[in-house]
């Protein structure tokens, strides 16, 4: 009976420095978690801005021979840009998704490098609210990844910091959660952006709304999550994404693909002259051809077409060198320079 009672007893004392054993583990992983969070946080941050889809991978060989070849012929911007795009879908370079606006910064190939005009966006924002936010209107949603290379996706926030501080707290400053670069739609995702941050704005209907500054429930008229300018701002849109390395092999692509979105809105448009030599100095940097990058510049048939011949003369004269400072210089304090066939023959032909 002695003995029975002494077994019972060893096992409730193996149990119960069995508990204690597993208890006092169970403490040193909590404290070992403790030590290591802060390391785990600063290792896995960056994981946030990045999708599935922008892993360091090879091109597919075939598509770069196809848009090599795309590239160099001599086709209508918008045949070449389909052409293009259709390869990528079929090797897998491009995928689609709906993606609110906050995913979103601006490519700095963008217009030529200008990227968007503050006055355009909110001007093109005051349009939608006054005839109805539309989702079957929106068209030509493509973007690329931001850069996989550390000091290149640096360059292209530090450019949308650059041009969200020019426009004085009319466009939002970067978010930090932006995984994409837009080529078009960008005029309507950074206003959504500008509302949703409740941004300034000089519009004069825009300011009539809230005292100067854009208000969601404003722009809403009252409706909240069930309007559809609050679905287009919190939802998004489908959108075709480019991986970022396809712009690692073809570092000129993201220039034509936004010239063939917007070569409608350029015809349609006065397609200033500002707008073309910056087109023109972009593709310079790039071809270190001025021939070839006026033709460039011109594949989207902008109305300035006429004289073209005088302000590829000033650029390659009057622009201050190969950094085109000047070029810069009017983009930065022009909202809509239009001289003319008359002022730019007379002027820059001498």
């Amino acid at each position: 009976m002695l003995w029975v009672l002494f077994l019972a007893m060893v096992m409730q004392m193996s149990t119960l420095f069995a508990l204690a054993a597993m208890l006092n583990y169970l403490f040193y992983i909590i404290q070992t978690m403790r030590h290591l969070q802060p390391m785990l946080a600063e290792v896995l941050q960056p994981t946030s801005n990045l999708c599935f889809h922008n892993l360091p991978m090879a091109m597919d060989e075939a598509a770069k021979k196809a848009i090599s070849k795309l590239m160099a012929q001599d086709l209508p911007i918008n045949t070449k840009w389909q052409q293009i795009r259709s390869t990528l879908l079929q090797a897998g370079h491009i995928y689609q998704a709906t993606l609110s606006p906050n995913s979103f910064l601006i490519h700095p190939s963008n217009r030529g490098g200008a990227m968007v005009s503050w006055h355009d966006c909110h001007e093109k924002g005051a349009k939608i609210l006054a005839t109805g936010p539309d989702f079957g209107k929106i068209s030509m949603a493509v973007a690329m990844e931001l850069a996989i290379e550390p000091q290149a996706k640096e360059k292209q926030v530090a450019a949308n910091q650059v041009l969200c501080q020019a426009s004085q707290n009319q466009l939002p400053m970067p978010n930090g959660h932006e995984r994409f670069l837009t080529l078009g739609c960008s005029h309507l995702t950074m206003f959504c952006k500008a509302v949703m941050a409740s941004c300034q704005t000089n519009h004069e209907d825009l300011r009539s709304m809230r005292q100067g500054q854009l208000s969601m429930d404003a722009c809403c008229k009252g409706q909240g999550d069930k309007a559809t300018f609050h679905k287009m701002c919190h939802q998004g849109w489908q959108w075709d994404i480019v991986q970022a390395i396809v712009e690692q092999e073809f570092p000129s692509l993201p220039l034509l693909i936004q010239q063939a979105l917007n070569s409608d809105h350029v015809v349609a448009s006065s397609g200033n002259e500002v707008e073309v030599m910056q087109s023109i100095a972009h593709h310079f940097q790039y071809c270190r051809d001025l021939q070839a990058a006026v033709a460039s510049a011109i594949a989207t048939r902008p109305s300035c077409m006429p004289y073209m011949a005088a302000i590829s003369n000033f650029v390659q004269n009057f622009s201050g060198g190969p950094s085109f400072p000047i070029v810069k210089l009017l983009a930065h304090i022009s909202v809509m320079v239009c001289l003319g066939i008359f002022a730019f023959s007379k002027i820059f032909n001498l």
